[in-house]
C-alpha cells in the first residue's frame, strides 16, 4: 500500500506506507516547526483513507517539515523522492 502525496511544486510521490508512517512519527516529535503537526495529522489521515482517492496534498510548512524528517533519516529519502513525478 502506498501514499501518493502531493507537493507544493507540483510533483506527487507515491510513498510506501511504511515510510508514510516512520515520517509521521518523525514529524510528531518536531512539534515546535511550523507545518509539523499539520503534516503529520494529513499523512494520517491519508493512510486510512481507501486506496486512490487522491492522497495528500502539502502546503509549504508541511513540506519544509517533512523535508526535515528526510534530512535525519537517509532511509526514507528514496521513498519519498525516487519516484517524484512533475507536470511540467
Amino acid at each position: 500500500m502506498s501514499l501518493e502525496v502531493n507537493f507544493p511544486d507540483g510533483s506527487v510521490s507515491l510513498v510506501p506506507s511504511h515510510a508514510a508512517v516512520e515520517v509521521a512519527r518523525g514529524l510528531w516529535q518536531r512539534f515546535g516547526q511550523p507545518g509539523a503537526i499539520t503534516a503529520a495529522a494529513l499523512i494520517e489521515e491519508g493512510m486510512r483513507a481507501p486506496q486512490g482517492t487522491g492522497g495528500i496534498t502539502l502546503d509549504q510548512p508541511q513540506a519544509d517539515a517533512v523535508c526535515s524528517v528526510l534530512d535525519s533519516a537517509q532511509h526514507l529519502r528514496a521513498a519519498f523522492y525516487d519516484n517524484r513525478n512533475s507536470d511540467d
